[in-house]
């Protein structure tokens, strides 16, 4: 498939002809397994609105199936309220998915596709692990037990069907902004803009970052939080209620979290690669430099999540946050845990 796409160069948007990349492709398929496409035709809209009733009904599971969880019922209810909220949200933007779906139709990398595809197909996985468990938890021969098995395993497929999608599509989404400004900026040493030039499309790319997080940032937030409060919660589990199914959990969340940490941070500390990109190669005199700097302050080229900036300096004061307080927290509670045992 064809398709006419806008480029950046140092000055201008060009328009050209283009092949639709592989990644895309895979967002529209991944798109038609959450049902949500159907909300745009005609007869079938009904579909993705069931789906939604499914995921919203059970929320409330805990009241009306006591037994269905045995243990934190709380917790899976929570992640499905979140699921329904994000499945109607993504259900909204799609009316309008030629403005929101914020496509630059630029193929990424290889192994960034591999990674995140790889991921999306891992929850997938463990969407179906999760469901064995349960069918294996509910054995009883009774009708209303196996139909009980059959709606929370359709309500967890669309949670995680959403969840799965929205994550590869942040990550490519990411991967092709970080992508594009990096094409950029090795254009300028060999292009040479003039100041004002270098501004236009400064100014472009600071403009796609925005339209996207106008519609995006509410769910790369939510993303960052499901990740990140379910894995003390799972390791807690595997070492003081001796729960190891949950190991998977732990891995595929931690691992997931790593990644999409890393891609949210390779496009928010763009804004420093480019200046310093500038100043290595001295394309511009000093007093132009300083117009770069103060301009650049006020126009990033990255994500702000409402006032905070997820970048590599942040991650290292987090990840000191945690060696100092948390680990030693934890390890007091699975000791205490132990002595009371013994």
């Amino acid at each position: 498939m064809m398709s006419f796409i806008k480029i950046s160069s140092a000055s201008k948007m060009d328009i050209v002809l283009h092949e639709e990349p592989t990644c895309e492709k895979h967002i529209k398929i991944m798109f038609s397994v959450t049902l949500i496409p159907f909300i745009k035709t005609k007869y079938y809209k009904i579909i993705p609105g069931f789906a939604f009733l499914i995921i919203a009904s059970s929320v409330f599971s805990p009241a009306y199936y006591r037994n269905y969880y045995l243990d934190q019922p709380e917790i899976n209810s929570i992640d499905l309220a979140i699921g329904t909220i994000v499945y109607a949200y993504l259900s909204y933007i799609y009316l309008d998915w030629e403005k929101n779906s914020c496509f630059e139709h630029t193929s990424v990398k290889r192994q960034d596709e591999i990674i995140s595809q790889g991921f999306y197909w891992l929850f997938m996985i463990y969407w179906l692990y999760d469901g064995v468990i349960q069918f294996n938890n509910h054995q009883e021969p009774v009708v209303l037990i196996q139909v009980g098995n059959v709606f929370m395993s359709t309500a967890w497929f669309v949670y995680f069907s959403t969840s799965s999608l929205l994550y590869y599509y942040i990550c490519i989404k990411l991967t092709q902004r970080s992508q594009s400004i990096n094409l950029w900026i090795k254009s300028l040493k060999r292009t040479r803009p003039l100041i004002g030039d270098f501004f236009i499309a400064y100014k472009l790319h600071h403009k796609a970052i925005k339209s996207f997080g106008r519609s995006w940032n509410f769910i790369v937030v939510m993303g960052f939080i499901i990740l990140t409060y379910h894995i003390p919660i799972d390791i807690c589990n595997v070492f003081i209620q001796h729960r190891y199914t949950d190991i998977a959990g732990v891995v595929v969340k931690t691992t997931g979290l790593l990644w999409y940490t890393y891609n949210i941070c390779r496009l928010n500390d763009m804004d420093n690669k480019v200046v310093s990109y500038l100043y290595k190669h001295n394309l511009y005199s000093k007093e132009e430099m300083k117009q770069i700097e103060k301009y650049a302050i006020y126009h990033e080229l990255g994500l702000s999540f409402y006032g905070i900036k997820i970048n590599g300096p942040l991650i290292v004061k987090l990840g000191l946050l945690t060696i100092n307080l948390i680990i030693p927290t934890i390890y007091a509670l699975i000791s205490n845990k132990i002595i009371g045992q013994e």
